[in-house]
């Protein structure tokens, strides 16, 4: 049976561990946490499924050592072309994404009814899962983001490039033929580019 203990939490690449200090700090903050007894964690998820007992906390507790140990398998392994697969998902973020995922799983693991072992199956699907679904999220953000970050340059570019033709600022209409983009969509950037330098 695959116990929670199995993965190793201590070994990192070296050029990882200073982003794993608060990763480390939380696993040493979890020590205080009692392992389960011989038979605890079955007898909890048999009673609580039951109705006897309500054992989630204990379960989602006694399983919280295993389920961030996926964190450290997610930083380390890369895509097939070799971009990091976290992005710039934090590992705060990580964690929270984690304790989601593992709360989802003892709850599925639950209400199905299911034995220990396949819990630690089943928490091990839902942590991978949401720290890719997350990592994915962030990615197409940032992607989003430097998406608009161009259409500001691009706009900067082309109002400087008519000020010198035209001898004086061009005008909303001007500069949407130019760029061949709607009057609005031109406002909008020049709205996100006030608020910039305001803020």
């Amino acid at each position: 049976m695959k116990k929670f203990g199995d993965q190793n939490l201590n070994s990192e690449p070296e050029e990882e561990s200073g982003d794993l200090d608060i990763l480390q700090m939380y696993l040493d903050e979890m020590k205080a946490i009692p392992p389960f007894e011989e038979g605890e964690e079955e007898r909890l998820l048999r009673e609580s499924g039951t109705g006897k007992a309500d054992g989630r906390k204990r379960i989602a507790e006694g399983n919280l050592k295993y389920a961030m140990s996926f964190i450290r398998e997610f930083l380390s392994e890369d895509r097939a072309d070799g971009e990091r697969q976290d992005g710039n998902l934090s590992i705060p973020d990580m964690i929270s994404e984690t304790n989601l995922a593992l709360v989802k799983a003892v709850d599925m693991g639950i209400s199905s009814g299911m034995t220990a072992e396949k819990l630690h199956d089943t928490i091990a699907e839902e942590v991978r899962n949401s720290l890719k679904q997350a990592s994915e999220a962030q990615n197409a953000q940032e992607l989003s983001d430097s998406g608009i970050a161009d259409k500001v340059n691009a706009l900067s570019e082309a109002t400087e490039a008519m000020a010198r033709e035209l001898g004086r600022q061009a005008t909303v209409k001007e500069l949407a033929e130019r760029m061949q983009m709607t009057e609005d969509e031109i406002l909008e950037i020049l709205k996100m580019v006030r608020q910039a330098m305001e803020n």
